[in-house]
């Protein structure tokens, strides 16, 4: 048999919260810009779709991606495995880039890596 004390509330009520609170993912608001935020380690991608709330001035998120990379990708450099990436999420998130402007939020600057090597883009399509 259970005991209810002191403890066993709080998670409830706890639980109760968070059951009863606005969904963590919002629908985005037209005419306003999204970030896009991308997180590339050895194994995997990392991304989230977001925008700010004009009310709260609060970013909220509107899509979350995660990857795992296969053995081949894990082996690219690191700026080839951004390139896929970004390639692989812009392809899911393609309905976003028909109506919004997104601004992409990373460590690594993919565009420029593009443009200083221009022999890489053959690569990356292959």
């Amino acid at each position: 048999m259970v005991q209810w004390d002191e403890e066993c509330q709080g998670a409830f009520k706890t639980i109760k919260m968070h059951l009863t609170s606005p969904p963590v993912l919002i629908p985005p608001t037209p005419r306003r810009p999204l970030f896009l935020y991308l997180a590339v380690i050895e194994t995997s991608l990392r991304s989230l779709l977001g925008q700010e709330d004009k009310d709260t001035h609060r970013e909220r998120a509107i899509f979350y991606l995660i990857k795992k990379f296969t053995k081949g990708e894990s082996r690219y450099p690191e700026v080839e495995r951004f390139c896929c990436a970004l390639l692989w999420v812009v392809q899911r998130l393609y309905q976003y880039t028909l109506y919004y402007t997104i601004r992409l939020i990373s460590k690594v600057d993919p565009l420029r890596y593009l443009m200083d090597k221009p022999s890489s883009i053959i690569n990356l399509t292959k």
